[in-house]
């Protein structure tokens, strides 16, 4: 590695401290590789010998990591070329080609670097078939034929640029016409012995000649042949056309042909699976394997083309077994080494079992130990080493080597408690040796308190022990006590104790005696019963842990209280001197409820790692805190500058005339009416929303939730159920409007398709126009700050967005009218697969301020306009277009089966769309 300390350039010197803190981002790389090369004004052959040590050391660091990056071998090439000479480029280009021989520009590129610096035409002919070899293939390879043809005429070697034009006119392209006619003009000049195999001519010549004894006056013999080998060309073309046309279907739908570290949305992914399907059907061998190739280009970073090549490669039984093995060995190689990243090991542990199947047991450890030397405590990658000792070498050397990792301290105490329960698993299921793996279990309870996996097992080998009638009692007991250790000795998190209850209520109603259903009704009130009842979870501490099993949050994710400092017990604890409390995603229902602890809701870290925690704020973002918000989102997971970050405006355009396509739904309720055996009465006037289910769009309007009251009134009339909202927060009331506008007629619940079809778009009217005036004003107050920060103010219809990773953004986030749309997204996460925010716009009108937020993870195509606005690309100007462009796709509305009166509109429109009302 060059010594970058030596310049005085001490921005060259951080660039390179940054790219070796993060090797992964290419972000990094790019800015030293660009630095480096404008070193002393710009590299020439002029240049100190430090400054070109340390350019072409970038260079090739980077082009380790990143070899696909085909500009960048262009751009090295150049380089070399401007200091070293022919010699030193042409060695770069042979190291691009090698790295990545599936790219047509850098062939062409190199090709025409060839033709310009050197004179010897056979040297650069046999350049351009090692190219045609390479990307010939390719459905858009016509950049390099044309260099090759060009070549070829620069010579006058016409008889050479015929037979590469009958090479091409067989393979499909996109441009498969133009060479086709120009082969076809060129026919007509050549000799007929060049024209078609001569198989085919022999052929020919005795259909004209049998013809020819029964005809008068035949054709001249010549001339018909011509005519006849033309037709032959022409079926030629036919064939190219169809296959050309076939593969254009996938083809058209390939967005990004090259390779970058940017993630590809799920219809490209899914793209080229369908491509590669209908390559292996088509059964063309060198066409299929040369498509894999292009495919782990562009998609070289996904796993599963890796996993689908390699199994596609040892599946090609016509090849002999011992080539198969070489080439998978070749791809999980190349997978490994390069392009997955360590930290999904997966691939590499299918690279060491597919080394262990060919008898290399050594060769399957090494990948396994190089894993662990960069993942310290991969708690699969130990499991899967010990059971290669295990299969080799026997259980004794298995045994060893578990103990071993887990006695290792340095790993957390979640993994050595999985190591603790898989060695018992191993003593109970391959030694056979029951009483000793139960010993294990017992002996290790207090180490593990915290340890989902260790008492999930523990649980399962006393459930799974084989019993009798008689032995069912003891069995019973023991069972007991495990379930009963869960409950009150152990730090898991109330969710994790609800799932291992389930088995235990299960146990009791398969297996249990008697007295069983006594102890189910008891525990299921204790579990799952309200939380006035469910006393045994009242008190039970949060403790630390992974993320998603334990209820303690990461202080870097909170917003720092105004007067307090949040210190790492008091987190443990649930509680901060300044009243700061937060709970888990699974206990969001039982605890938000409280009224004194409506105060603020902030969304910490909904969309990245994590994104399971919601947190509950009270007396936070107070505008005596405004300094201290700026100072936590200056360092919040995703912001990098406050004062530095360019921001811009994202118009989007509700097509509000198509009526057809919105459903406006009012809901007024004005008795009291009893839920959960509680008296309540509506609070104002109630709820209304307009809703798309066709473009998943959510406007909600002058809602107001019920509240508790206690009026002593035995006589307040039960409303049926279908009279109202189910439960009592704006985030059920919308979601079941929601869910029943995709059920089906005369179903209770909503369709499966629901858990795929989360809904968009959020837009909450008039923030400030509510009676909470002084929340309202603080709330005004943070967006005016935000906005300020950047000479930004709020404009008319349609305002100004901040996609997800802004300082806006975050600071919106904490303010009250998130509370509602956060709360809707994580409490139905589940109902939504992997429900996410993407945007919050701010909107002004002349009726006040209102929010848009676009939510819902599966819609790949809005994220991806996200990630543009990150990157300060230029956008289309989407305010003149109609909703949902570019987000949503738009979809035909079917013919009106009845028409209803629009409340905001008065107009008629088809209400097709609205089932079970």
């Amino acid at each position: 590695m060059a010594d970058f300390s030596y310049s005085d350039d001490l921005e060259l010197q951080k660039l390179n401290d940054q790219v070796l803190a993060e090797p992964e981002e290419f972000e990094n790389w790019e800015k030293l590789v660009r630095a480096a090369e404008l070193q002393e004004g710009g590299l020439n052959r002029n240049s100190s010998p430090q400054a070109i040590a340390t350019t072409r050391d970038a260079y090739d660091r980077f082009l380790a990591r990143f070899p696909l990056f085909f500009g960048y071998w262009k751009k090295y090439a150049d380089l070399e070329f401007s200091i070293g000479g022919t010699e030193t480029a042409d060695m770069v280009y042979e190291r691009g080609v090698a790295s990545i021989g599936i790219s047509v520009d850098l062939w062409a590129n190199y090709c025409a670097f060839k033709v310009e610096t050197s004179h010897d035409a056979d040297v650069i002919r046999e350049l351009f078939e090692r190219a045609a070899d390479s990307v010939g293939l390719d459905f858009l390879a016509h950049p390099f034929w044309d260099k090759y043809l060009e070549f070829e005429e620069r010579l006058e070697a016409h008889d050479k640029i015929f037979a590469i034009l009958d090479r091409i006119v067989h393979i499909p392209l996109h441009q498969y016409a133009r060479y086709f006619e120009r082969y076809r003009s060129m026919a007509a000049q050549r000799p007929v012995a060049e024209l078609a195999p001569e198989d085919v001519i022999t052929q020919l010549r005795g259909e004209i000649a049998r013809e020819g004894q029964k005809q008068k006056g035949a054709s001249d013999g010549d001339r018909e042949l011509r005519a006849r080998i033309d037709a032959f060309h022409m079926e030629a073309f036919n064939r190219t056309q169809t296959e050309t046309t076939k593969r254009w279907t996938y083809e058209q739908e390939i967005k990004r042909p090259y390779y970058h570290v940017t993630e590809l949305d799920e219809p490209q992914l899914t793209n080229w699976e369908k491509y590669l399907d209908f390559e292996e059907i088509e059964g063309d061998y060198t066409r299929t394997k040369f498509l894999y190739e292009r495919c782990l280009v562009t998609c070289a970073n996904y796993d599963q083309f890796w996993y689908r090549y390699a199994r596609w490669t040892l599946g090609q039984v016509e090849k002999p077994k011992e080539v198969r093995n070489e080439e998978a060995r070749i791809i999980f190689n190349r997978a490994s080494s390069v392009f997955v990243p360590i930290s999904r090991p997966d691939i590499r542990l299918s690279y060491a079992r597919f080394e262990e199947s060919l008898g290399k047991a050594d060769t399957a450890i090494a990948v396994h130990e190089s894993i662990l030397l960069n993942v310290p405590g991969h708690l699969e990658t130990i499991v899967s080493l010990v059971n290669v000792h295990r299969r080799q070498y026997g259980i004794d050397a298995a045994t060893n080597a578990l103990s071993t990792f887990a006695e290792n301290q340095e790993y957390s105490s979640y993994t050595r408690g999985a190591l603790i329960a898989e060695l018992a698993r191993l003593t109970w299921k391959v030694k056979g040796d029951v009483d000793g793996a139960r010993k294990i279990f017992s002996s290790q309870q207090q180490a593990f308190l915290d340890c989902r996996k260790f008492w999930v097992d523990y649980f399962e080998f006393e459930r799974d022990q084989p019993t009798s009638q008689q032995d069912e009692p003891v069995r019973h007991q023991r069972i007991k006590e495990v379930y009963e250790a869960i409950r009150s000795k152990s730090h898991l998190s109330p969710s994790t104790v609800r799932d291992l209850s389930g088995y235990y209520f299960d146990y009791l109603l398969e297996r249990g005696g008697k007295d069983a259903m006594e102890e189910f009704v008891a525990l299921d009130k204790e579990i799952n019963g309200p939380f006035s009842v469910a006393s045994a979870q009242k008190s039970k501490p949060a403790a630390e842990g992974r993320a998603g099993d334990h209820t303690a949050v990461n202080a870097a994710l909170l917003p720092p209280p105004a007067t307090a400092k949040i210190v790492k017990s008091h987190l443990v604890k649930g509680t901060t001197p300044s009243g700061l409390f937060f709970i888990s995603k699974d206990e969001i229902d039982r605890t938000y409820l409280d009224k004194d602890k409506q105060k603020q809701f902030v969304l910490a870290d909904l969309v990245g790692p994590g994104s399971s925690w919601a947190i509950q704020c009270q007396n936070v973002l107070t505008s005596d805190s405004i300094t201290q918000i700026a100072g936590y989102l200056d360092g919040a997971r995703g912001v990098k500058g406050l004062a530095t970050k360019n921001w811009r405006f994202d118009p989007v355009t509700f097509d509000m005339l198509d009526e057809s396509r919105w459903k406006d739904t009012t809901f007024s309720q004005s008795r009291n009416y009893t839920q959960a055996g509680k008296t309540r009465k509506p609070t104002h006037a109630s709820y209304r929303s307009i809703t798309s289910y066709t473009d998943k769009v959510f406007i909600l309007m002058e809602f107001q939730s019920p509240e508790d009251v206690n009026t002593g009134d035995s006589q307040v009339e039960d409303l049926a159920l279908e009279d109202l909202p189910r439960l009592h927060r704006l985030s059920d009331i919308a979601y079941l409007d929601y869910a029943r506008g995709l059920r089906r007629p005369g179903k209770e619940s909503p369709e499966s398709k629901h858990s795929s079809t989360p809904p968009s778009w959020f837009l909450l009217e008039n923030v400030g126009g509510h009676e909470e005036t002084a929340d309202r004003q603080q709330d005004l107050s943070i967006i005016s700050w935000c906005l300020s920060l950047y000479k930004l103010q709020l404009q008319p219809w349609p305002g100004t967005t901040f996609p997800i990773g802004s300082t806006c953004y975050h600071a919106i986030l904490g303010t009250y009218p998130s509370y509602e749309i956060a709360g809707f997204l994580i409490e139905h996460k589940y109902r939504f697969s992997e429900a996410a925010l993407a945007s919050v716009t701010v909107f002004s009108d002349d009726e006040g301020i209102s929010l848009l937020w676009f939510g819902g993870s599966l819609d790949l195509k809005a994220l991806k306009l996200a990630a543009k606005v990150n990157e300060g690309y230029e956008n289309e100007n989407v305010g003149k277009m109609e909703f949902p462009y570019p987000l949503v796709p738009e979809r035909e509305v079917q013919e009106p089966a009845q028409v209803m009166t629009l409340p905001f509109r008065g107009k008629k429109r088809p209400a097709s769309e609205i089932s079970g009302e």
